[in-house]
């Protein structure tokens, strides 16, 4: 896929005068070309992550003039655009992240106080990653489930205990 950063006005510019194109356009180009290579180059040697920002600080380091290149002159240019993609850092997510026990498990337990600032609370959840807030979620819901179970085992108990007294005081007939 090609993108070209020339307008339409500009390439019938160039169209009536090809002696711009050859004198100042083109070795624009292959100046941004060259700088790019060599930041590349030097990032790559560098052992440093090959980002558009690193490589227009770089080139800023490498140019004689010390004026580099900027992100948009390397995007605007097909071959810098290539070179600067084929050598990045950055790859694109490959998908979703999938779900993991072990991640919930590992997750300590959230505390929550009675009598806090909701408002603070909602600006403060507003704010997380919707990843953190699943995750406290549903660790929350795990937490409640436990306490209902808890709950409802003590009531039981409580309950045939209660039972077991009543039926002792209780007489027989028989």
């Amino acid at each position: 896929m090609s993108r070209s950063s020339k307008s339409t006005s500009s390439l019938q510019s160039d169209n009536r005068r090809p002696w711009l194109v050859q004198r100042v356009y083109e070795p624009k180009r292959q100046r941004t070309v060259l700088l790019v290579r060599q930041s590349v180059h030097a990032l790559l040697k560098a052992k440093r992550k090959v980002s558009l920002m690193a490589i227009v600080m770089t080139s800023k380091e490498l140019d004689r003039k010390h004026l580099g290149i900027s992100a948009s002159a390397i995007l605007g240019n097909d071959e810098a655009r290539e070179l600067y993609e084929a050598h990045r850092t950055w790859r694109a997510p490959r998908g979703k992240r999938r779900f993991s026990v072990e991640c919930l498990e590992e997750m300590p337990q959230p505390r929550v106080k009675a009598g806090r600032d909701l408002r603070l609370v909602y600006e403060r959840y507003l704010q997380m990653p919707k990843r953190d807030l699943a995750l406290r979620l549903l660790k929350m819901e795990e937490s409640y489930v436990a306490l209902e179970e808890t709950w409802l085992q003590a009531n039981d108990t409580l309950y045939n205990a209660m039972l077991g007294h009543h039926d002792k005081s209780v007489p027989t007939t028989g």
